[in-house]
């Protein structure tokens, strides 16, 4: 707040010129967005196609569940104020990025995720605890599963994403070598007259072929003075 009034002319224009720059923020609906986002998309914008699995999208329905569950479990530990005031807190990181934007990523959410793991945390050693006699061992079974569970989807999720990047990777090694081949030498550099240079990649599908890319001469840096 203090570097709002001092750099940018009070809170209210900061918050206006942060919302002019991406592009007008104002009540949307972008839950869906986030669900989509979860299948390994780095950033969802337009944020269209096909939800993932249920089991990709099935933890994030069930973190705030868990959550409640820890409060619940810090009400009887006598240590609600703690938990309350880190599950405000995710609260109010999160419901900017989930009712105010148009577009997702799964790194919005990071800052919640990580405080709402402490209450979630509470919980699970919470039912670990209360269980008694023949439950016991049935409880730990399924919090075992659960977590494991967890944790093989996410590392699918996370090999498609590295296979993905890795792809992308070799095919900018492929343009770089035909662009070289064709005598694009520095400080000649490719250009593009698009509005949106990254909507839109040269192996995009009816893109021009690399030989065909447009080239533009970097100019001089000015003078020293």
């Amino acid at each position: 707040m203090i570097e709002a009034y001092v750099s940018f002319g009070g809170l209210a224009q900061r918050l206006s010129d942060g919302s002019r720059i991406q592009g007008g923020l104002s009540w949307n609906n972008a839950v869906g967005d986030q669900l989509r986002s979860l299948g390994g998309r780095i950033l969802c914008r337009p944020c269209t196609g096909t939800m993932p699995s249920t089991a990709v999208t099935l933890w994030w329905f069930a973190l705030p569940v868990f959550a409640v569950l820890g409060l619940v479990a810090a009400i009887r530990m006598r240590r609600v104020a703690a938990t309350a005031l880190t599950c405000a807190c995710a609260g109010t990181a999160a419901i900017p990025y989930l009712f105010f934007i148009g577009y997702a990523a799964p790194r919005f959410l990071l800052p919640a995720y990580a405080l709402l793991a402490l209450p979630v945390a509470d919980a699970l050693v919470f039912l670990l605890t209360v269980s008694r006699g023949v439950w016991r061992p049935v409880a730990v079974t399924a919090v075992a599963v659960g977590l494991l569970g967890h944790l093989a989807i996410q590392a699918s999720v996370l090999e498609r994403l590295v296979l993905g990047t890795a792809r992308g990777h070799q095919r900018w090694d492929h343009i770089a070598a035909e662009l070289h081949r064709n005598g694009v030498r520095p400080p000649c550099s490719p250009a593009t007259t698009l509005k949106h240079p990254r909507s839109r990649s040269p192996f995009t599908p009816g893109a021009p072929p690399p030989t065909q890319a447009a080239t533009t001469r970097t100019p001089p840096p000015p003078p020293s003075y």
